[in-house]
């Protein structure tokens, strides 16, 4: 009898598995997923270190968001509605995120009841909540439900939508209200009982899904019908402020607006707030009631994460034979890649051809490093196709060694929007891996001008129903690890498919405190990482989770690097950054800002004389910090550190905040209407406010020093803006220019 009972129940858990690997679909086209993420909800919290949580701005229709209310019990997540006040609120809710984005071609299942009470929204979507938002970026909302039970249909009315919010600075509906274009429809569903719910989100489109069956793919909808694709609807045309820069809209004959979607970072979140309407009012009756979450799982193709070439040549010669032919006339991607050492003033164009010579595309870089794809009659060129001619960046240098990898889009119909796509890309060999593929967007013109949100260095959109079949390298210059593939993953270098372990941190203490920093691991694990501390070499293992925190209590400055990183199966990866501890000490020699201010909207006052610098994501009432040093003071081969103090954290929360290096002048004159463009700010760090106050951070910004010294520049000038966290919180440090008080904003020099 046990042995029965011991084979049953092996084969519930066998059962139970072989569901669990692939989603919940009554029409599966794909059939072999892997499950890449999952979230059971069988512990006793909420796994903080998988999510945040969400602090919605101010009050949601008379709720207030806070992370009590989210609560992990009898295998579930339960996001609760409590009657109690918090900051002037009537309502407490819960609002959770996904600290890791999704990435393209995943499907997201998550088995749902609503809060069993009318009055309250039940919302599972996606939305930013991980990386900095402007108006041509990262603004992108996807609703899979929004659901509330209506009491004249007895049934839950869920909304299911998508919101470009891009478009809100800029339009304005019929009262003269800055307003965004946006779309769904209602579906009507049982409302007492668990149910499917999950989003297929490929590369620039979607399909909803409710119990396993297609339910909206975005592009419908009863009054816009044309909407999804050309923005207009809602809102007559309205792409004279961001039309190019956001959206790559150049005139171009088969131009897709695509519902707004971009490339926009996306988190999933899972929330309940009240939201009462007539149909569904609020009562004391939704007191205690929760949403409730069986799981959260995230699968994707399998064929997109085999990391095997389908063809490999170790040594390049004038002429590659392919095995098998790569046909343009079908709905596939394809990737090719190889390992060059470019030579100077030595141009290299590799020219690729069906199996009697017929050109199909070429690739190359120019005598001026310059990248240019051939595609038919079509030339592009980094040095005149937008953004990659706007963009400060050497995709090549001489001397070095680089991967470079091609993708060819081909589609098997040759309509106005069936265009072949060709898209090549630049990495160095020694920079962190570029694991993840960039972002294609498909708005490309004749010329390669495309959206500034374009992850590939210079594209190219033609027609071609050719079949590839050979490669023709016309260089003398040595071209090796040739690889041709049919994901991004299959055609990298082994050593940028193995893990990575990147350490960060600049943390400024009192002698004999304890301190932390971050190490954000990726691939298999558990992880084990060797380091060092001082000199000193430490090891750290069984690691399970992404991010890890390596704690010291130092009695002098701490300098930490790591030394290996090795995964589950024994194989070593690449390992990136460092990190300091630093003993507060007066003694430490450092310099001052020769300026700094900050600037907010409709406001006309120098604020360089204020004693505080405020900074605040708030889009009516942000704050940029900007900062001139004069380098010229630092002396060579010394570590600096930009160093603050947080006099002010209005609401006491953590944020992240973005340190980027403006390549124009600032002074007096600044204000935020004057303020120089986000393209002429480039990101070169990231630092983390701490919720307490009365708190030194720092970050290390000796690199970005050391590399404006050797092009001769004498200032460096920087912009401090809010990337993560409560937007509406507002953070203020001290200024250094000019004031005479304790704690100024200044670089530390070590």
């Amino acid at each position: 009898m046990k042995n029965k009972l011991l084979i049953l129940c092996l084969f519930i858990v066998l059962v139970f598995q072989a569901k669990a690997q692939k989603p919940f679909l009554k029409v599966d086209s794909i059939r072999d997923w892997k499950i890449v993420f999952e979230d059971e909800f069988n512990g006793n919290s909420v796994d903080w270190k998988k999510w945040n949580d969400e602090y919605l701005p101010g009050l949601k229709h008379g709720s207030y968001s806070q992370p009590a209310n989210a609560i992990v019990v009898d295998g579930e997540l339960r996001l609760y509605i409590r009657r109690e006040s918090v900051l002037g609120s009537t309502w407490t809710s819960a609002s959770i995120f996904l600290k890791e984005a999704i990435k393209p071609y995943t499907y997201v299942e998550c088995k749902i009841k609503p809060a069993q009470c009318t009055g309250v929204n039940n919302a599972f979507w996606l939305a930013n909540r991980t990386e900095k938002t402007t108006t041509w970026k990262n603004r992108e909302e996807i609703d899979m439900l929004e659901t509330r039970l209506d009491t004249g249909k007895h049934a839950g009315q869920a909304h299911i939508g998508w919101h470009d919010w891009k478009s809100q600075p800029y339009l304005l509906d019929s009262k003269g209200k800055n307003d965004h274009v946006a779309q769904g429809k209602i579906i009507y569903h049982s409302y007492d009982k668990y149910e499917i719910w999950g989003i297929f989100f490929k590369e620039n489109d979607y399909v909803i899904f409710h119990n396993g069956e297609a339910v909206w793919d975005g592009k419908s909808h009863h009054v816009y019908p044309n909407q999804y694709y050309t923005g207009i609807g809602k809102f007559n045309d309205w792409f004279d402020k961001e039309g190019k820069r956001a959206y790559g809209k150049w005139g171009q004959d088969d131009w897709n607006y695509q519902a707004g979607f971009n490339g926009d970072n996306l988190n999933l979140i899972l929330t309940t707030y009240t939201w009462p309407e007539k149909w569904s009012p609020i009562t004391d009756n939704a007191t205690d009631k929760y949403m409730a979450v069986d799981y959260v799982r995230f699968y994707r193709p399998s064929t997109l994460l085999n990391t095997k070439p389908n063809e490999y040549f170790p040594e390049v010669k004038r002429a590659l034979l392919f095995k098998n032919n790569y046909s343009l006339k079908k709905d596939q991607n394809y990737y090719f890649s190889a390992i060059i050492e470019k030579k100077k003033d030595s141009p290299i164009e590799i020219a690729f051809a069906d199996s009697i010579g017929s050109a199909a595309f070429s690739v190359g870089i120019d005598s001026m490093n310059a990248l240019f794809i051939h595609f038919g009659n079509r030339m592009s060129n980094t040095s005149t196709a937008y953004p990659s001619n706007s963009l400060k960046r050497n995709f090549i240098q001489n001397g070095k060694k680089y991967l470079i990898v091609i993708r060819v889009t081909a589609h098997k119909n040759n309509g106005i929007f069936d265009k072949d796509a060709i898209s090549f890309s630049t990495f160095p060999l020694d920079a962190f891996p570029a694991s993840e593929e960039p972002y294609f967007y498909p708005n490309i013109d004749s010329t390669g001008n495309t959206s500034i949100t374009s992850g590939w260095d210079i594209n190219a959109k033609n027609h071609s129903d050719i079949s590839i079949h050979l490669a023709q390298v016309r260089s003398a210059l040595p071209i090796t690890d040739f690889k041709v593939g049919n994901n991004y993953k299959s055609v990298l270098p082994q050593l940028w498919i193995g893990p990575t372990a990147v350490l960060s941190g600049c943390k400024m203490i009192k002698p004999k405190s304890k301190s932390t920093v971050n190490v954000h691991l990726s691939g298999k694990s558990p992880w084990r990482i060797k380091y060092l501390v001082n000199n000193t070499e430490k090891e750290a293992t069984g690691i399970v989770c992404n991010d890890f925190e390596i704690e010291e209590t130092p009695s002098e400055n701490t300098f930490i690097k790591l030394l290996e990183v090795i995964d589950a199966d024994g194989k070593s990866g690449y390992i990136d950054g460092e990190a300091s501890i630093l003993i507060l000490n007066s003694k430490n020699q450092f310099i001052l800002p020769t300026f700094d201010t900050f600037i907010q909207p409709e406001q006309t006052e120098d604020f360089s004389g204020r004693l505080t610098l405020d900074i605040k994501g708030d889009s009516k009432f942000e704050r940029q910090a900007y900062l001139s040093f004069d380098i010229t003071q630092i002396p060579q081969n010394k570590k600096e550190i930009l160093s603050f103090y947080v006099a002010k954290n209005v609401k006491k929360l953590p944020m992240k905040f973005s340190i980027q290096y403006v390549d124009v002048a600032i002074n007096e004159t600044l204000r935020f209407f004057n303020r120089p463009a986000d393209e002429r700010c480039f990101e070169i760090a990231r630092i983390d406010i701490p919720s307490e106050e009365k708190a030194n951070i720092g970050v290390d910004i000796t690199k970005e020093v050391n590399y404006l010294k050797e092009i001769g520049a004498k200032t460096m000038n920087l912009r401090v803006v809010y990337l993560e966290g409560e937007k509406s919180n507002l953070v203020s440090f001290i200024q250094g220019n000019g004031q005479i008080g304790t704690n100024p904003t200044q670089i530390i020099i070590l």
